[in-house]
């Protein structure tokens, strides 16, 4: 069984980590740990901030599988582009059986606005997916202090 996981940030990483470590595999399961860098201009993939954290999210991710499933092939990439299109044609050309991909929840004019990895990859991708989310309690449990909050917005607070 081939899995797909892909992993954009830290909050939705661990949510699809978690659900991930709660169901049992089968013995012949290969996960392959996906994170798209969206190109801006020219700037190549392989370069800057954005590269470092996509890596240290995907190997934070693959270490956890490879922990919890040791039996498991788990393969890690970082791919450049759009994410839904890179997502999807992985997922084609390894012949995934399951995607696991997160979800920010977006809706209305947002996601309008944005667009919607999630559900694009689950309206076109030909295989099963599962779009895993955070607990609303658990997006909206942030503490700030006051520094947070940026000058020109102080009066208004």
């Amino acid at each position: 069984m081939n899995v797909l996981v892909a992993v954009s940030d830290p909050l939705f990483g661990d949510a699809i980590l978690n659900f991930l470590l709660k169901h049992q595999w089968p013995h012949s399961v290969e996960f392959k740990v996906i994170s798209v860098i969206e190109q801006n201009g020219t700037t190549p993939a392989n370069s800057g901030d954005e590269f470092e954290f996509s890596k240290s999210l995907v190997d934070s991710v693959s270490d956890q599988l490879h922990a919890e499933f040791p039996a498991a092939v788990v393969s890690k990439v970082i791919y450049s582009g759009k994410p839904a299109p890179e997502i999807l044609k992985t997922a084609n050309e390894w012949q995934a059986d399951m995607i696991i991909i997160g979800s920010h929840g977006k809706t209305g004019f947002e996601r309008a606005i944005l667009g919607s990895v999630s559900n694009e990859v689950v309206s076109n991708c030909r295989c099963s997916a599962i779009v895993v989310r955070r607990e609303n309690s658990d997006i909206l449990n942030i503490e700030f202090s006051e520094n947070d909050i940026p000058e020109a917005m102080k009066s208004y607070v």
